[in-house]
């Protein structure tokens, strides 16, 4: 569950003037969280992973430059070929974005064509691989400009009623590029759920994303501007029963907050777990039962078969309690046996199931599982045992020889 289940939360500091009622994406007018509420995110339990979200974009204020000015996207092909490509407010294609993604992302899922040689590669979205002219990823490189944020500037925004205005800030970024080997090129129905930038998005790992970020000078800043701090965070639930909990503990931080989690039927998908659960249960039960009697039979005929060796014995001096702790002795041996036979069946099912069937630990070959097969085995042979030896032993060797 916790590997199908989705347990990526979203939160966003939902702040911007002219937001749209169910907009959960991240807009530039969003005012940063504060390093107080970055800390309380820290201290919610439920959590295991914050990552404060940010992506580099070809139109944002940019210090000594204007929003006019081109941005380039090259592309270097397996001949050594390069070819750029403008964007700017004179074309068509005005903007693109750089965003990250996480390993547990599954992109290679979401691809279309995949170059796997090219590891913690590049992924395109398949209207900027469009755009670039490339069709496979094989052997391609893309280097882009990027403007990276650096700090944030006070702003003034026009309200919702247009009579007033609200308090904002706005990215202030300098211009780096960014570069590396294309993996793949995702299915034109895979979409960048956290912003509206553009549909034409560059995907690039989050650590090296990060990596550009801090690798900036600390920025001087002027009247009205501050460090810079991020207006939405990508956090990770420790598990899926956690994340129900976890959204409400974020939303409560804030009335602000968008707290957002793509719709999951936790509800449903526990109660299909417990019937799965019931249904093993029973079956596994049938199962022991029906293993359990036919050892019961089994070894009962075997201990009933040797009513007439034990007459013999009886007849020779040994005496009813003899006999038994021979037969219990050898019944030890045989339960022994047995469990060892059972553990090692059970070790190479879950080896084969963990590793080839599932990759993942669906069976724990653990303490419970000896234990189960330790008491089936005892069980089994020692309780007809009993009841068989106590019908055997209790006859005179005359009385067995005669029959």
């Amino acid at each position: 569950m916790n590997k199908i289940s989705n347990r990526e939360i979203w939160v966003v500091n939902a702040t911007a003037p002219g937001r749209e009622k169910g907009e959960v994406c991240s807009l530039p007018l969003d005012i940063a969280f504060t390093e107080q509420e970055l800390e309380n995110f820290g201290r919610v339990s439920e959590l295991e992973g914050i990552y404060p979200y940010f992506e580099f974009v070809s139109s944002l204020y940019a210090e000594g430059q204007t929003e006019e000015e081109v941005r380039t996207v090259t592309v270097t092909r397996p001949d050594g070929s390069r070819e750029e490509t403008a964007f700017g407010p004179e074309k068509k294609e005005y903007n693109y974005a750089v965003v990250p993604y996480f390993p547990d992302q599954l992109m290679d899922l979401k691809s279309e064509a995949l170059d796997e040689t090219a590891e913690d590669g590049i992924y395109l979205s398949a209207s900027m691989a469009e755009l670039l002219g490339v069709e496979s990823p094989e052997g391609v490189s893309v280097s882009a400009d990027a403007l990276v944020p650096v700090k944030l500037k006070g702003m003034e925004f026009p309200s919702e009623d247009g009579k007033s205005t609200v308090k904002g800030d706005i990215d202030v970024c300098v211009l780096d590029s960014i570069g590396g080997k294309v993996r793949g090129i995702l299915e034109k129905q895979v979409k960048n759920s956290y912003t509206q930038s553009s549909d034409n998005v560059i995907y690039l790992p989050y650590e090296q994303m990060k990596a550009l970020l801090e690798r900036q000078k600390p920025p001087k800043l002027e009247e009205g501007e501050a460090k810079w701090m991020p207006s939405a965070c990508i956090m990770n639930a420790a598990n899926y029963h956690a994340v129900s909990s976890a959204k409400e503990k974020l939303s409560r931080m804030n009335q602000d907050f968008i707290v957002y989690n793509r719709f999951q039927d936790f509800e449903s998908m526990n109660a299909s777990i417990q019937s799965i659960r019931e249904m093993t249960f029973m079956v596994s039960a049938v199962i022991l039962a029906i293993i359990f009697l036919l050892m019961a039979v089994i070894y009962m005929n075997h201990v009933e078969g040797r009513k007439f060796e034990f007459s013999i014995l009886k007849a020779n001096g040994i005496t009813r309690r003899e006999i038994r702790k021979l037969v219990y002795l050898e019944s030890a041996a045989q339960v022994l046996k047995t469990a060892v036979l059972g553990l090692l069946f059970a070790g190479v099912l879950a080896l084969v199931t963990n590793l080839l069937v599932f990759g993942e630990e669906m069976i724990s070959f653990d303490g419970k599982l000896l234990l189960m097969i330790g008491g089936t085995s005892l069980l089994s042979i020692v309780i007809p045992t009993v009841i068989t030896l106590t019908f055997v032993n209790r006859y005179e060797p005359d009385r067995v020889m005669r029959n």
